[in-house]
């Protein structure tokens, strides 16, 4: 109630400061000056809202109200008065879709009075460390926890959406009050990546891995289509003889199709690697087989699951990226007394670098080879190095399988639908149930390719999903030809 006082006296000195300023106007037609007496300071109605949409052009603004998930659009002109939390006027061209601020209105002639950008909001700038509950009702931000409701106005690209349509390392913008979640808004989404072909010169791809500038790793599977966030990238095809760099821009809702056909493909290179755990009894899994550690061990150049257990350590889950003639790689397990909070989750890559001379030109066009040297998100190890953890995005991971049990997508039929990145057939369509967190894709030549991410329990029995049709193509370009 004092907060709303305090808004009622501050909109109303603004008010009568913008009268005697409006009085010492000279030269206005009449007319002008009655409507602007007429309209100005006068208002029956307050909010504390969302903006959903400033239709510049029309002189209008759209608000999402956080009590009863109402929308409503208000008109304003010269008489309107908009500040920033500190007091500046603003143009209506400075304001944010997802801004809350409080207003004031003539319900009667749904005519915006005052806009004061809320200093008691918050506001969780440009960030990809969030994460959305099973159940869509808690959103943590830099890891504080917030709610969701259902008023809660979810945009992408200023249109409305639905938390699904949040991917993993999409960006986003969120405000609120308190530990209310009013807005989130995708600051910047994603597009995709796909290859020409799964075979250069009769020597077939699948198997081999798909990086893009240390951000999402998957391994190379028939048709697949993957997920990144959008941006420029150095994409690096690696393994199945493939040594190929190129960069690339991925552009939102966009896919970028890679010409693989001047990839140059030779008989597939191999490297030994040498494992040294602390502690000393720790077992260590390549590809899900457990190796040997302290003496060498041929890998195919490429990257490999990487991970490592021992009692009373936190498990170490990782990538092993083999480019190298020979390495030792050292993993060190933390102690679960020891893990931090703040620890990320992520899987993370190491890359083998070599300790062979001959090997050393090929080193510096693959990566650093300084003692944990950082190349974009990832650390890098040589020699005796250790490794670090990074941030990279699995995109072809998953949890466990629940055996016996399927998932089943019914809608929109005709469509082609990818799981995690891999081809799964046309919808209607079903594939096995894995839990844990997943992305499905949905793409049909003319239309606008969809992604969804869902959360699929350890339950034992069958789902089904039924996603919105896809939306038509409106321009007359193509997917873009890397």
């Amino acid at each position: 109630m004092k907060r709303k006082n305090a808004l009622g006296k501050a909109v109303l000195a603004a008010c009568i400061m913008a009268c005697c300023m409006g009085m010492m106007q000279i030269g206005n037609p009449l007319q002008a000056a009655a409507q602007q007496i007429s309209l100005l300071g006068k208002y029956d109605s307050a909010d504390t809202a969302a903006i959903k949409k400033i239709d510049t052009q029309a002189g209008t603004i759209s608000f999402r109200n956080h009590d009863t998930g109402r929308d409503y659009t208000l008109s304003y002109d010269n008489t309107t008065l908009i500040y920033s939390q500190y007091g500046r006027s603003l143009s209506p061209k400075l304001l944010e879709a997802g801004t809350v601020a409080d207003i004031t209105f003539l319900k009667s002639s749904k005519h915006l009075n005052s806009l004061v950008i809320s200093s008691a909001a918050w506001t969780q700038e440009d960030t990809t460390d969030y994460s959305f509950s099973d159940d869509g009702e808690t959103a943590t931000f830099e890891g504080t926890n917030y709610h969701i409701g259902p008023a809660s106005l979810v945009l992408t690209e200023g249109e409305p959406a639905i938390l699904a349509d949040i991917l993993q390392g999409d960006t986003v913008r969120a405000s609120g009050v308190g530990q209310e979640v009013y807005s989130i808004c995708v600051t910047h989404g994603h597009g995709y990546v796909s290859l020409s072909s799964d075979s250069v010169s009769g020597q077939s791809l699948a198997g081999a891995w798909l990086e893009l500038g240390n951000t999402v790793i998957h391994r190379v599977t028939d048709n697949m289509l993957v997920n990144a966030p959008e941006g420029e990238y150095e994409l690096h095809i690696l393994g199945n003889g493939a040594d190929y760099t190129k960069t690339i821009t991925v552009a939102r809702n966009r896919e970028t199709v890679i010409d693989v056909s001047d990839i140059p493909v030779e008989a597939p290179e191999k490297g030994e690697v040498t494992f040294e755990t602390d502690p000393a009894d720790a077992k260590v899994y390549v590809d899900g087989q457990e190796v040997l550690t302290g003496i060498p061990l041929t890998y195919e150049y490429g990257f490999h699951k990487l991970s490592a257990t021992a009692d009373g350590y936190k498990a170490f889950d990782k990538y092993l990226r083999v480019g190298q003639a020979s390495a030792v790689v050292q993993l060190t397990l933390e102690k679960e007394s020891e893990v931090s909070g703040n620890s990320s989750s992520a899987s993370s890559a190491v890359s083998a670098q070599s300790a062979s001379a001959a090997k050393a030109s090929t080193a510096s066009a693959q990566s650093t080879t300084a003692s944990s040297a950082k190349k974009g998100n990832v650390y890098t190890v040589s020699g005796n190095s250790t490794g670090s953890t990074s941030e990279v995005t699995d995109s072809s991971s998953s949890g466990s399988e629940i055996t016996g049990y399927k998932v089943y997508v019914d809608a929109p039929t005709d469509a082609e639908l990818y799981l995690d990145g891999n081809y799964i057939g046309i919808v209607p369509a079903s594939f096995t149930k894995v839990s844990g967190t997943h992305t499905v894709t949905l793409r049909r030549t003319g239309y606008t390719t969809r992604s969804y991410s869902i959360s699929i329990d350890s339950s034992k029995c069958d789902r089904t999903y039924s996603f919105p049709d896809l939306i038509r193509e409106t321009t007359v370009s193509e997917n873009a030809t890397e």
